[in-house]
């Protein structure tokens, strides 16, 4: 969750917990109902953080075996230094400095350059 561009995690979630606990009202506690259900969302929290870290880890991979896929096509794609666009049949895909790289011929194409595969 997200709240002022700051991310909560399940620490914000116990902290904000307890607090409104410390602090309720003893003639109207919070009910079973709710803290179960405040239990539960930091449950969901804690559950869509890992599995935001998990596609974070896995996006560089899909991308690289995408790209996999256009070795040996012929594309079409921007080339590097100049307004033109080029064609060329892709060699090789590697990651370099984080990002995806296409080699054609000589040049070194970040995968976000193709414009066609034919």
């Amino acid at each position: 969750m997200e709240l002022g561009g700051a991310d909560l995690g399940q620490q914000d979630y116990l902290k904000l917990m307890m607090t409104q606990l410390q602090n309720q009202n003893p003639l109207d506690p919070v009910k079973n109902k709710e803290f179960i259900a405040q239990m539960a969302q930091m449950s969901q929290v804690k559950s869509v953080s890992k599995m935001t870290n998990m596609m974070e880890t896995l996006a560089p991979f899909n991308k690289l075996s995408s790209a996999a896929s256009l070795v040996g096509k012929d594309v079409e794609y921007e080339a590097p230094d100049s307004d033109t666009t080029q064609t060329g049949s892709v060699d090789q895909v590697t990651r370099k400095d984080g990002e995806t790289v296409l080699k054609i011929g000589s040049d070194e194409i970040a995968a976000d350059k193709i414009i066609n595969v034919y």
